[in-house]
């Protein structure tokens, strides 16, 4: 069976041309979606960074914040741990330099101390000296405190006003308790005669015992 097509060449041709464009309309719209979807995902990706970036710059915030109440903490510590250290030095027992302080202060300029023992375990008590009169305690305020250093003095003085005078104003002193004096009979120092005098007495810590 043979066809016989009538139709001329040139609507031939246009309807190729057709088809062609149409494949072409396609394809470009098919490119063209795929360039949608392609700039929609890419939008939300960089969505999505950026609301991750603003997170991370928040928690950096809160992380500074932190940091700075740590350092802020930190220097507290430091600051209480030196307050705790000196109120601990305060507690401690006094040193050497402040109970002659305190002595200057206490002692009659009229009484000349010819010896000071200062010991941070109790004196063994002395017995009197030969011809010397038993111990005479003046003023004693008992202390329930053990292990206190002992301080103990030596000295002469014209009269027993005057050894009464010292052995009271140590008896005041802040810094001494279980304060006891006995006289140790006519004595010389240094060119100088007098009546003899000791007086023991314990060290409280530099703050202020419990008398």
């Amino acid at each position: 069976m043979m066809d016989f097509d009538f139709l001329p060449a040139e609507l031939h041709r246009k309807r190729s041309d057709q088809r062609l464009w149409t494949r072409y309309a396609r394809l470009v719209a098919m490119m063209v979606l795929a360039m949608g979807a392609w700039a929609y995902a890419h939008f939300s990706w960089v969505g999505s960074a950026d609301r991750q970036l603003a997170q991370l710059e928040r928690q950096r915030l809160q992380i500074r914040i932190h940091r700075a109440s740590l350092e802020m903490l930190t220097a507290e510590r430091e600051e209480l741990l030196a307050k705790k250290t000196l109120c601990g030095r305060l507690e401690d027992e006094a040193s050497v330099q402040v109970v002659l302080a305190e002595l200057s202060r206490a002692i009659p300029t009229t009484v000349a101390p010819t010896e000071l023992y200062y010991s941070r375990t109790a004196l063994e008590p002395t017995g009197p000296e030969p011809g010397s009169p038993p111990k005479a305690p003046v003023s004693t305020q008992p202390s329930d405190q053990d292990g206190l250093p002992t301080l103990r003095l030596v000295g002469i003085a014209t009269d027993g006003t005057q050894i009464s005078e010292c052995a009271a104003g140590l008896a005041g002193s802040r810094m001494l308790t279980d304060v006891s004096m006995r006289s140790l009979g006519d004595r010389s120092a240094s060119g100088r005669r007098g009546s003899g005098f000791e007086v023991t007495s314990r060290v409280l810590a530099e703050s202020g015992g419990r008398r």
